[in-house]
């Protein structure tokens, strides 16, 4: 039948679910029968009024009293310069507002939770149903009436427990806390019921997002896995009208991603130490070194072709110059000789070895460097002639200023500017966005950090400026 109660009792029928939205009350008429579906359906509007009423000062999953999280991480004791990876999630009995009702949760806590990216933290309700079979008191309680110890009403009793979004468990899921990589994202305390901010926040928005309190933003470092990780302090915000509260600092990671100009054949002079070189490179920091190609020289046996002022191949490529020629004692005078490509030309005429004889032949050629290690600013190589040139070809990093913001639902995010050798400009935050900071980075390790968000004045700080 399409009118049964959704509990799936028998015999137990309700209209409300598909009466339309305007109904709003019933009539009861002389004469007619009393359906137990009427007094279900009369329960049911009351509770859309309720709910509604309800509904325009708080929303589901507004902490009324309690209800406090705690997010302790699982810190490996063997290792604590590790990042965890999991933590566990303690939560506090309270009361909090769903479907228009305050109701109670009890403790809980849940452990080795993923804290990569999101996690969903929210209370689940749960209706139970309750008869005589369960609780004899609900049987008739008037003697010699002729409902005397006989079944009346199944009452319902509804509670929530604490649950994580997508953990399989049944009834209502209601959000009431985001943990974004560990943190928890607003701590506001109760009662912050969220029609009455919703009313708030329509003239606090005119002021725009400012900070209220602490938020300080500092950059940590590199996490080992190419990321820069940030710390916001513990602290409050005011977003498009509502206070953001959280009680502990937020740490935050971001992958770096900068962008890269391609820095080609820069020239440099390989001065040897020890058998390796290094060279400064003229646009810190490297990225990657692409290819280190040196000056390398050999001399080599080479057997005279048969054409007269002809040419023989040499062995290597990218042949620079030739050096000397000599067979036995004799020492070729160079205006007999030209290199041609990666070959020697005889075709300047002149004396020139007997065909099909051997001579020996010292000329520098280019050639990748025999070993390559770079940091930031260097490159070390092995392989090259000392006073030689260097061709290094490598992939700079550009400076960048971005900027780091508080979404609406205060959660940070980096918004990235526009790269730039100098005078980078850091971006404009997005509409709903709060800056808390900028983030400068020149790509040689920690960027530096502008705490340069907009924070409210206090009155102190506004004595503060006219006693200067």
């Amino acid at each position: 039948m399409a009118f049964e109660h959704l509990s799936g009792l028998p015999a137990i029928y309700d209209r409300t679910p598909s009466a339309p939205e305007n109904r709003t009350g019933m009539l009861f008429a002389e004469g007619r029968f009393l359906q137990g579906a009427d007094l279900n359906e009369l329960q049911g509007l009351f509770g859309r009024k309720t709910a509604a009423l309800g509904n325009m000062v708080a929303a589901n999953g507004n902490r009324i009293s309690g209800a406090e999280i705690t997010v302790a991480l699982d810190i490996d004791a063997d290792s604590p310069e590790v990042s965890p990876t999991t933590a566990s999630i303690i939560l506090a009995a309270g009361q909090i507002y769903v479907g228009g009702n305050v109701l109670a949760v009890e403790p809980a806590q849940f452990d080795l939770v993923s804290i990569a990216g999101d996690v969903i933290v929210g209370v689940r309700k749960v209706i139970d149903y309750i008869d005589s079979d369960a609780d004899e008191t609900l049987l008739g309680l008037h003697a010699g009436a002729a409902s005397e110890l006989e079944p009346g009403a199944v009452r319902t009793e509804e509670k929530l427990a604490w649950a994580i979004l997508n953990d399989g468990g049944s009834g209502e899921f209601s959000q009431v806390y985001q943990v974004s990589n560990g943190t928890v994202v607003d701590q506001t305390p109760p009662p912050a019921l969220e029609g009455i901010l919703e009313t708030l926040s329509l003239y606090d928005r005119s002021r725009g997002n400012y900070i209220v309190a602490g938020s300080q933003v500092s950059a940590l470092g590199e996490d080992g896995d190419g990321n820069q990780v940030y710390s916001i302090a513990a602290g409050s915000a005011n977003v498009l009208g509502f206070r953001k509260t959280r009680e502990t600092a937020f740490t935050f990671r971001q992958s770096q991603n900068p962008e890269l100009e391609l820095v080609s054949a820069e020239v440099h002079t390989y001065s040897s130490d020890g058998g390796s070189a290094v060279v400064t490179v003229t646009r810190p920091p490297i990225d990657a070194v692409i290819s280190a190609v040196v000056t390398k020289r050999v001399t080599e046996n080479v057997v005279r072709g048969s054409v007269p002022n002809g040419m023989d191949e040499l062995q290597h490529a990218s042949v620079i110059a030739i050096e000397s020629v000599t067979q036995g004692a004799t020492t070729f005078d160079p205006a007999t000789y030209e290199k041609s490509g990666d070959n020697i030309s005889w075709a300047a005429g002149g004396a020139e070895p007997d065909d099909g004889s051997t001579y020996s032949l010292t000329y520098t050629y280019f050639a990748p460097a025999d070993s390559i290690a770079f940091d930031n600013s260097t490159i070390t190589l092995t392989g090259g002639e000392d006073g030689e040139a260097v061709l290094a070809t490598y992939q700079s990093r550009i400076p960048r200023k971005d900027i780091l913001c508080l979404d609406a639902n205060g959660v940070p995010q980096i918004v990235e500017g526009v790269s730039a050798r100098k005078g980078a400009p850091p971006p404009p935050e997005p509409s709903g966005h709060l800056k808390l900071a900028e983030v400068h980075h020149d790509w040689f390790g920690a960027p530096s950090i502008v705490n340069n968000g907009v924070r409210v004045l206090t009155y102190d700080y506004i004595s503060d400026m006219f006693a200067l």
